[in-house]
């Protein structure tokens, strides 16, 4: 007689972790590591809840299985060797083309569970801190260059919250390519222009 109980496994299906790691992407991205439970990734899954259980063993886990930092150093790294006059231009377009289009679920997951949740914080943090920021202070020692790339990445990190987050338009609507060009000078003034004497403190 054949067992016919449930095993919380996905009918016609062998990738339930993966069912489940998709789910999550999606609603992490959209609500937030507060506002996703465990029983609605499972739904969205198509899955048994204590198969997340079995996979990740809590949500936490599964949040942070569902990240992809979603800068490479060694990507930044190719990018960062060029003439500086143009680099500002360069990390513009790589931002707009490789983190916010290929990876935007992935930020737009940090990005709504980084004020609530310290594990997206912290991930956040070190994406911004050992990336762009770790190699503009190779390339430019004693120009305080991580006080520099921390602005381009926080410029960055605003205007992707201002149009995938927020969707304030009419910067929602405008075309990459139009943005590219107006942000490239900003990023370019953050990288290459003398910065403000630090005034005494009293």
């Amino acid at each position: 007689m054949r067992n016919s109980s449930r095993t919380g496994r996905r009918r016609g299906s062998s990738d339930s972790r993966g069912a489940i790691l998709r789910a999550a992407q999606r609603l992490f991205a959209r609500k937030g590591y507060d506002g996703t439970g465990v029983r609605a990734v499972a739904a969205a899954a198509g899955v048994d809840a204590k198969l997340l259980q079995h996979f990740f063993g809590n949500k936490a886990e599964l949040f942070a299985a569902t990240l992809q930092l979603p800068v490479d150093p060694a990507e930044l790294s190719a990018l960062l060797t060029g003439a500086r006059a143009t680099l500002g231009r360069r990390i513009a377009g790589f931002y707009f083309g490789r983190v916010f289009r290929e990876r935007a679920e992935t930020v737009q997951s940090l990005m709504r569970s980084a004020v609530t949740h310290p594990q997206a914080a912290a991930m956040l943090r070190r994406a911004i801190e050992g990336s762009i920021v770790a190699l503009l202070v190779q390339l430019f020692p004693g120009e305080e260059a991580a006080l520099r790339g921390e602005l381009v990445a926080s410029h960055m990190i605003g205007l992707f919250l201002a149009r995938h987050i927020l969707h304030i338009e009419p910067l929602a609507s405008e075309s990459d390519d139009r943005l590219i060009e107006m942000v490239a000078p900003a990023l370019q003034h953050y990288l290459d222009d003398p910065l403000p004497r630090r005034r005494a403190r009293r």
